[in-house]
C-alpha cells in the first residue's frame, strides 16, 4: 500500500474574525450557541456516541443535551442512580433470572465481556463469573499503540481466571483508516472504536454465545437519558441489513476498494455484523450497568487468589476502583477502601493512592481537568474541537456527580484555532499543553508523509485568532518539608540543620489548615546515594489528599516509578539531572512532563553576573547558569521548575525577586519559588515577580504564621490564592 500524500486548500475566509457569530459555519451540525452544564461543565459541543460506520464529513451529529435547568442529561442520569429512583434489588433479580436462563453446564461459554483488562471490564467479568456463576469469554480489540501499564492490565485480567481472544487488525489497513479518519473527521480513534463496538457481537455469533455484556449505557455520558430505560444496546451500533451505506474514515467502502486498492477481506474486520446472523444465533447485547449500581464506580472487589502480584493501584480521572487480591479462598463483594495489592495497573501519570470518595473536592476537580489538556490524542482532539476549557475548581464530566458537591464554575475559556501558534521552542501552543508528541505519534502511526498536515477540524465555528477571557492568577502555597533520617529539619542557607519533629505530623497539620501542596525533600539523599522518603510518603498519603512532590536521591526512572507508587504525584530532581540531563527526558517520556520537576538550587555567582546552579543540597558547583539551565530543562521535557534561592533560604527576610523575574521570563512552564518567605507580603512580591507557586518552610514550621493567616495576608496584598 502506497503512502498517499495529501494537501487540501483551506478557505480561511470562513474563519474571518469579522464574521458575525451566528454566520460562522459549524461542522457536523454542532450547536451554534455554546452552553455548559452548570454541574459538570461539559459543553453541548460534545457529540453523542453514534453509529460510527455512518460518519462522514457531512454528518450532522447529535450532541449532549443540556436541559432547561442548566444540567446535562449525563448529570441527570447520575442523579437518578444516586437518589434512589432506581430499584436496584429488582434489577439485580432480573439479572439473576437472565443468568439462570442462559447459564451453560456443558463446558462452553455462556456470556462474553469485551474489554482490555481495565477496571471496568475486569469488574464486569469478575462479577459475572464469581457472583453470578457464569462462564465468560473475554475479547479484546488491540489498541493503536500498547502502553506498558495497559499490557500489564490485560495480562492480569487473563491470569485472574479469564479466557481471552485478542484481535489485532491488519497494521497497514489500520494505519490508513486512522489517517483518513484524522484528515476527514479529526477523529483518529475511529478505527479503534469500530473494533470496540463490532468485535464482541461478531465473536458471540461465531461461538454461539447468547449474551454480550458491555459496562455502561452511553446515556451515562451524554446520550439521551431515555436510553437508560433499557438494558439492551441499540443494535444499530453493531449491526446492519446491508453494506451499501457504510463509511470507514469518512470514505465509502467502494472508494476504499477503488481508490485505495484495499481488498474486501482487509476491511471485513471493521464492518458491523449482519442483523440476520445475530438473530439466527440469538445474540443479545446488554449493559451490565443497567443491573448493577456499582458497575461503574466506587466498588472494590476482594477476590480469592493463591498467587502474589506486584502492587498496582488503579486510578483514572478521579474515579478509582481496585480489584484486590486476597490469599483466602472466599469471594466477597463490598464497598471498601483500596488496599496496597491490586490486579489492575494505572497509568503512571495518574495519582496512585486514594479513592475519589476520600479525595478533597478541589483535588478531584484539578485531576479531572487534566484530562482535557493532557498530552494525549484525546486531549489534543478536545482542545481543537471547541470542548477544551482550562478549568479551576470545577469538575468536568458527569462521572464525578455522585461523589462531589455542587461545583462553582470559575473558568478560563480558550477557543483555539485549527493551527495554534507555538509560544516556545518546546512545541507548547497557546491553546494548551505541548502539542508536538501526540501530533507526531498520530502522524507516524497513520503513515503521513513528512511535512503533511491535518487539514480539517472537527468544529469549524471558532475564530481564526485565539480569544482569551482572563481571570486573576491564583498562587499556589506549598509547604516544604526537608527531611533527614526521618526527622523534619530546618536550617539556614541549607546548613546548620535543626531537628523539629515528625514530618508526617507537620504535613497533616498543614493539610488541615488548607495548604495547597506538600513538598518533601530528603536533603542528604544525594550525598549518601539513597532515598529515605518511601515510608514517610506512604504514611502521609493515607491521611493527606493534596498533591505531593518528592525530591532527593532520585537517580533513575525506576526510582521515580517507586516513589510514584508510594503515592507521590511529582518527582523533583536536581543532582541526577545535572550529572545526566537526559534523565529529564526519560522521566518525562515515562510518566508525563507534569511529573518531572526540575529542582534548581541557585546561588549568586561570584564569577559572572547571574546565578549558578548547585547540587548535593547546595554543596557542589555545577558551572551552569541558572537561567540557561532552566531553559534547557524545559526543552528536555521538565513540566515545572522548583527554584530555591540558597542565599535567602531560611532567613525569612524576603525572596530573591530578581532571580524569580529572570527565570520566569525565560521559561513557559510553572515556576515554584522558595527561599526567604517570612510573611504573606513576601509571597505577594514573588507572585508579582512571576512565581506560579511559593514554597514556605520556616514561617510555618516555627508557627510564625498559620496557613489561613498567610493566605489572608496574601489576598489583602491583591493576589488571589486558592481557598
Amino acid at each position: 500500500m502506497e503512502k498517499l500524500p495529501r494537501y487540501v486548500e483551506i478557505d480561511y475566509s470562513k474563519y474571518d474574525p469579522d464574521i458575525p457569530e451566528d454566520k460562522l459555519e459549524a461542522y457536523y451540525g454542532l450547536p451554534q450557541k455554546v452552553r455548559f452544564c452548570k454541574e459538570c461543565v461539559m459543553s453541548n459541543q460534545k457529540p453523542n456516541s453514534c453509529y460510527e460506520f455512518e460518519h462522514t464529513i457531512e454528518s450532522k451529529k447529535k450532541t449532549m443535551v443540556i436541559q432547561e435547568d442548566g444540567v446535562c442529561d449525563a448529570c441527570h442520569a447520575c442523579h437518578n442512580k444516586a437518589n434512589g429512583r432506581i430499584d436496584w434489588a429488582l434489577r439485580e433479580k432480573e439479572l439473576r433470572e437472565l443468568c439462570d436462563e442462559y447459564r451453560k453446564s456443558d463446558g462452553s461459554y455462556d456470556c462474553l465481556v469485551p474489554g482490555s483488562g481495565g477496571k471496568d471490564s475486569f469488574y464486569a467479568a469478575h462479577l459475572l463469573k464469581y457472583k453470578y456463576g457464569m462462564h465468560p469469554l473475554t475479547v479484546t480489540w488491540a489498541p493503536h499503540i500498547y502502553t506498558p501499564w495497559g499490557w500489564e492490565n490485560m495480562q492480569a485480567w487473563i491470569h485472574a481466571g479469564f479466557d481471552n481472544y485478542l484481535c489485532t487488525p491488519n497494521g497497514m489497513t489500520h494505519r490508513l483508516l486512522t489517517r483518513l479518519a484524522t484528515e476527514n473527521l479529526f477523529h483518529p480513534f475511529q478505527p479503534f472504536i469500530l473494533g470496540q463496538k463490532q468485535l464482541a457481537p461478531k465473536m458471540a455469533a461465531k461461538f454461539g454465545i447468547p449474551l454480550v455484556f458491555y459496562g455502561e449505557n452511553e446515556a451515562e455520558f451524554g446520550n439521551p437519558i431515555a436510553d437508560n430505560n433499557s438494558a439492551l444496546r441499540d443494535e444499530h451500533f453493531f449491526a446492519v441489513n446491508d453494506y451499501d451505506h457504510i463509511y470507514l474514515g469518512g470514505v465509502s467502502l467502494r472508494q476504499l476498494e477503488e481508490d485505495y486498492k484495499i481488498d474486501k477481506a482487509d476491511l471485513a474486520i471493521y464492518l458491523p455484523s449482519e442483523t440476520s446472523n445475530l438473530e439466527k444465533n440469538h445474540v443479545q447485547v446488554r449493559y451490565l450497568g443497567y443491573y448493577e449500581s456499582g458497575t461503574h464506580r466506587g466498588r472494590t472487589i476482594t477476590r480469592s487468589s493463591t498467587g502474589a502480584s506486584a502492587p498496582r493501584p488503579s486510578a483514572r480521572r478521579g474515579r478509582i476502583r481496585n480489584i484486590t487480591r486476597s490469599t483466602t479462598r472466599s469471594t466477597t463483594f463490598s464497598i471498601t477502601q483500596p488496599t496496597s495489592s491490586t490486579a489492575s495497573a494505572a497509568q503512571p501519570t495518574t495519582p496512585r493512592r486514594r479513592s475519589a470518595t476520600v479525595r478533597s473536592p478541589s483535588t478531584r476537580a484539578r485531576r479531572s481537568a487534566k484530562s482535557l489538556t493532557a498530552n494525549t490524542p484525546t486531549g489534543l482532539r478536545r482542545r481543537f474541537s471547541g470542548i477544551s476549557r482550562l478549568i479551576n475548581n470545577t469538575s468536568p464530566g458527569p462521572a464525578n456527580c455522585l461523589s462531589s458537591r455542587r461545583w462553582t464554575a470559575t473558568t478560563l475559556c480558550i477557543w483555539p484555532t485549527g493551527s495554534a501558534a507555538r509560544i516556545s521552542g518546546s512545541g507548547r501552543t497557546a491553546s494548551g499543553n505541548c502539542a508536538t508528541p501526540p501530533t507526531k505519534a498520530t502522524a507516524k502511526s497513520s503513515g503521513a508523509t513528512r511535512g503533511g498536515r491535518i487539514t480539517r477540524c472537527k468544529s469549524g465555528h471558532f475564530p481564526i485568532r485565539q480569544e482569551v477571557y482572563p481571570m486573576p492568577k491564583k498562587i499556589r502555597l506549598i509547604a516544604r518539608l526537608d527531611v533527614k533520617d526521618e526527622n523534619l529539619v530546618k536550617g539556614i542557607q541549607l546548613e546548620g540543620l535543626r531537628k523539629l519533629g515528625d514530618p508526617n505530623a507537620f504535613a497533616r497539620r498543614y493539610y488541615e489548615q488548607g495548604i495547597d501542596e506538600l513538598l518533601y525533600i530528603d536533603i542528604v539523599a544525594s550525598l549518601y546515594n539513597r532515598n529515605n522518603l518511601s515510608d514517610i510518603v506512604r504514611r502521609t498519603v493515607d491521611e493527606v489528599f493534596i498533591p505531593v512532590c518528592v525530591g532527593g536521591g532520585l537517580r533513575s526512572v525506576e526510582d521515580v516509578r517507586h516513589i510514584l507508587a508510594m503515592g507521590a504525584d511529582k518527582a523533583a530532581i536536581n543532582t541526577a539531572a545535572i550529572k545526566r540531563p537526559a534523565l529529564i527526558t526519560e522521566v518525562a517520556n515515562a510518566f508525563g512532563s507534569q511529573c518531572m520537576v526540575l529542582s534548581i538550587q541557585a546561588k549568586r555567582s561570584r564569577t559572572w553576573a547571574g546565578w549558578e546552579a548547585y547540587y548535593d543540597n547546595g554543596r557542589a558547583h555545577s558551572g551552569y547558569d541558572v537561567v540557561e539551565w532552566a531553559k534547557r530543562g524545559e526543552a528536555l521535557g521538565a513540566g515545572e521548575i522548583l527554584l530555591t534561592s540558597v542565599d535567602c533560604e531560611g532567613l525569612q527576610r524576603g525572596m530573591d525577586l530578581e532571580l524569580i523575574r529572570a527565570v520566569t521570563k525565560a521559561v513557559h512552564i510553572p515556576v515554584v519559588c522558595g527561599g526567604g518567605v517570612g510573611c504573606g507580603e513576601d509571597v505577594v512580591e514573588a507572585a508579582n515577580a512571576g512565581a506560579d507557586a511559593v514554597a514556605c518552610a520556616a514561617v510555618l514550621h516555627y508557627n510564625k504564621q498559620t496557613v489561613p493567616e498567610l493566605k489572608e495576608e496574601i489576598r489583602a496584598g491583591g493576589v488571589e490564592v486558592r481557598t
